[in-house]
């Protein structure tokens, strides 16, 4: 996973190289100050899962993304909007009465490291909330939590026209949900390796690579 991820940027720092080695140059990329971005894509996530219950301490998890950004050119190199994410775990065929989906919503911070004609490289940055909803409909069971996440990323955009483009982006999430709560709004509890009970947590670290159209205006 860490290894997609590295050979993810290692290609994009790569591309920034190739060519001319000029510094950025805010007279090719088609953006401007005070500009407008809208953004919807859609990709997959790939996660190591984490808890502290001692019968049961480690997972892989695979999802699907959903997300939908709006943001606004402070100048040619930095961008800030507001990014909204929902997150489908994927499940096997014999599991279609589990259900478990999240909810992200943050603050994205974008800085223009390379342009070229309709092109550029950008690194992003997006800090936010997550909600989390999982729920069992052959037992009635019902569990939620919520947590801050911090995802760090590189990606490309390329305008084909004035307006429309495409954008690519690969990045690190992480997130931990460290009270799990159940329709009772009851925390959900573990007895650890010394007997001792404590709080449920789920920690979820991997790669989102996310693909998708953007417009400006």
């Amino acid at each position: 996973m860490k290894f997609i991820f590295i050979s993810f940027f290692s290609f994009f720092f790569l591309f920034s190289l190739k060519g001319n080695a000029q510094e950025y140059d805010d007279t090719l990329f088609s953006y401007s100050r005070n500009s407008f971005e809208l953004k919807a894509g859609t990709g997959f996530g790939w996660y190591a899962m984490k808890n502290n219950d001692p019968d049961n301490n480690a997972s892989i998890a695979v999802t699907g993304l959903l997300q939908l950004e709006g943001s606004y050119y402070l100048s040619r190199k930095f961008n800030a909007g507001i990014m909204f994410e929902r997150v489908g775990f994927l499940t096997n065929k014999d599991s279609t009465q589990k259900q478990a989906n999240t909810f992200n919503m943050g603050l994205s911070l974008k800085y223009f490291l390379k342009a070229k004609e309709k092109s550029s490289i950008f690194l992003n940055l997006t800090l936010g909330t997550s909600s989390f909803k999982y729920k069992e409909n052959s037992t009635s069971l019902k569990v939620s939590a919520s947590s801050y996440f911090l995802e760090p990323g590189i990606g490309f955009i390329h305008y084909w026209s004035k307006n429309t483009g495409i954008y690519i982006v690969s990045s690190y999430y992480f997130t931990k949900y460290s009270k799990i709560v159940n329709k009772d709004n009851s925390p959900l509890t573990v007895i650890n390796n010394n007997g001792g009970k404590e709080n449920y947590w789920i920690s979820m670290s991997g790669i989102h690579f996310n693909i998708g159209f953007v417009y400006k205006f």
